[in-house]
């Protein structure tokens, strides 16, 4: 795999400085390009073995091209911020806009494969890192991003001779430090986990460029012509700046008319002069589950989405009122604002994700890419189809780092949501919930109703089950919602 790489690839200094000032301004107006049509964002990764130049190649990269609209991040050790919340959360929130470069030097490969050199996690480990990294890239290039992913090669004899090199020149010797030769010494383990790295995600959408460090004329200049020839394609691409989404096989028929939610038994009721001890036993007993010592060892993400007028309000006030206020956020999702919808549609969500001992409530979610999107055609059914498996992967992933994921669909019948529309219509105070689009999304229920089924069908797992409420009744969807919020959190709680 690297061979080619540990030739010794170079490039006089004459040849260099001749081509140079072309590129330069090749890479400029590619730049400025991509920033006057802002359709997608460049996101370029920067890797390799220690001492093949990639801190230098950074500084190039924003020396021959416009650094204004090049946001660079040099992903050190996480922060205490970041170590509160999964480890993507760090790269999610730091991903550039459309009509931006995103320069990393350290990335969602960095510390998986340290961790394999040291002994840390096992091969079968760093694969599943590798392969769930794949899959993120596969997300971002679906979404428009373009990815570049460069590794910078050394043989070991070529990083030991550039160690030593830089350590004897007094003007270099602060670039090599104790790590550098640690590494070193691990040589032999770094090639073998690499190799493993590149072979799982160098992909057709995102492959890898191996490319000599020996010589930074030759690194430099090949580089530059890459990320120039990669831009010039895209920027060449009609339409939304991504490529054309493959065909997708028909979905599966229904022929009984038998669906998940036609199971519901929507006729369930909590008795009035039952509904208050009930509520005031289950906000007491999902106050002091809050409250528990071992709370703060782990966050809680709760989401709720149901039909228009099923009560997704009422039953997040009865929730948030048997919380402590400074530990929670409500966050309300509608029509993403143009700060989002420059990035990946997961990004507005990930970016509210709550570190330890805290709990975030959405109100209508990331499924909004399943179901509203999905049946008003505001993405194409490549799109609608492919996030059932990134968002299983996204909650896959915060459920791994402890928080405790809780997804209520209620649900109610048509004839119960015409009632309620019409008191919503007739009640001064309660006339602004109801709206044109209300009516609309009314006369698409069949539409809907499969949109959801699907949706629980493809998400609902052991990570992140769906609970669907039955919900006519009001005061039995508050308790029910009550009862399993805290029957799920007192259940991690048993497992700290």
């Amino acid at each position: 795999m690297f061979e080619s790489a540990e030739l010794g690839h170079r490039i006089d200094e004459a040849a260099f400085r001749k081509e140079v000032p072309a590129l330069r301004e090749a890479l400029l107006q590619a730049q400025v390009e991509l920033v006057r049509r802002a359709k997608f964002q460049v996101v370029i990764l920067i890797a390799g073995m220690d001492g093949a130049g990639r801190g230098e190649l950074v500084n190039v990269l924003n020396e021959w091209m416009d650094p204004r609209h090049i946001e660079t991040w040099g992903m050190g050790d996480p922060s205490a911020e970041e170590d509160e919340r999964p480890p993507t959360w760090r790269f999610w929130s730091v991903l550039p806009p459309k009509g931006k470069i995103g320069l990393f030097l350290g990335s969602w490969y960095t510390w998986p494969l340290l961790d394999r050199v040291w002994g840390r996690i096992k091969r079968g480990d760093l694969a599943e890192h590798m392969q769930a990294n794949a899959r993120f890239e596969k997300m971002l290039v679906d979404e428009g991003v373009l990815v570049l992913k460069f590794w910078m090669h050394l043989s070991r004899r070529q990083q030991k001779a550039r160690l030593e090199s830089l350590s004897r020149n007094p003007r270099t010797r602060w670039r090599v430090t104790e790590r550098d030769w640690d590494h070193h010494e691990r040589y032999g383990k770094l090639h073998k986990a690499a190799e493993l790295t590149l072979t799982l995600t160098s992909t057709a959408e995102a492959p890898w460029m191996i490319v000599s460090g020996v010589d930074r004329n030759y690194r430099n200049l090949t580089i530059g012509r890459y990320i120039l020839d990669a831009m010039h394609k895209r920027l060449a691409r009609k339409g939304p700046g991504r490529a054309a989404p493959p065909a997708l096989p028909p979905p599966l028929p229904t022929i009984d008319n038998l669906h998940i939610l036609k199971s519901l038994d929507l006729t369930r009721r909590t008795r009035k002069n039952a509904f208050k001890p009930a509520l005031e036993k289950y906000q007491g007993r999902l106050s002091l589950l809050t409250r528990h010592a071992n709370f703060r060892d782990l966050s809680v993400v709760i989401v709720f989405e149901g039909n228009d007028a099923a009560g997704k309000g009422g039953a997040i006030r009865r929730v948030t009122a048997a919380l402590d206020a400074r530990f929670y956020q409500v966050i309300p999702v509608a029509a993403p604002s143009d700060e989002e919808r420059a990035r990946p549609y997961l990004w507005r969500f990930w970016r509210h994700i709550p570190d330890r001992g805290r709990i975030a409530v959405f109100d209508r979610s990331w499924y909004g890419r399943v179901l509203v999107e999905r049946v008003e055609r505001l993405c194409s059914p490549y799109d609608w189809m492919r996030a059932y498996g990134e968002i299983n992967d996204f909650e896959a992933q915060l459920a791994a780092h402890g928080v405790v994921v809780v997804k209520f669909w209620l649900s109610i019948g048509k004839s119960e949501q015409l009632r309620r529309f019409k008191e919503r219509e007739a009640t001064a105070f309660k006339r602004f919930k109801i709206t044109d689009e209300d009516w609309r999304n009314r006369k698409k229920w069949s539409q809907y109703e499969s949109a959801v089924c699907d949706m629980v069908e493809r998400t609902s797992t052991g990570d992140a089950p769906w609970t669907l409420v039955e919900s006519n009744d009001k005061n039995y969807a508050r308790i029910k919602v009550l009862k399993t919020l805290c029957r799920r959190i007192e259940a991690r709680l048993e497992d700290l």
